[in-house]
């Protein structure tokens, strides 16, 4: 019987391990707190590229120098540095871009700040 003690132990830390991924990369769409995206562009380069995963993650407040993602009533998610605010709103661009982005969302705008980046990774799951 000693043996099912061990097991139930065993049991008991990967329930426990899963529950905690769970909570830490679930995605937004299930109920996380996590967006997982593809980059599509080189406007973040050299450090980001195209086909890298990131996830974001929302945060309580956003600063010059963060790396954010915003949804652009036009185009779509956009992952670029705030550069600057305005009022209530942040004024982006990207780090190889010469100019900046003609969206300027505000807070709650913003989906979340780069939490992970695993370059390549997107082109994997494609």
């Amino acid at each position: 019987m000693r043996w099912w003690h061990g097991a139930r132990a065993r049991v008991a830390v990967a329930v426990s391990a899963l529950v905690v991924l769970w909570a830490l990369f679930a995605p937004r769409a299930f109920g996380g707190g996590v967006d997982y995206l593809i980059l599509n562009g080189d406007s973040m380069a050299p450090h980001f590229r195209r086909g890298d995963l990131v996830l974001v993650r929302p945060a309580p407040f956003y600063h010059v120098g963060d790396i954010v993602v915003y949804r652009h009533p036009d185009v779509g998610p956009v992952f670029h540095r705030i550069i600057a605010r305005a009022g209530e709103r942040f004024v982006l661009q990207g780090d190889h871009n010469t100019w900046v982005d003609s969206y300027r969302p505000t807070a709650a705008e913003i989906s979340g700040k780069l939490w992970w980046h695993l370059p390549g990774l997107g082109r994997v799951i494609l």
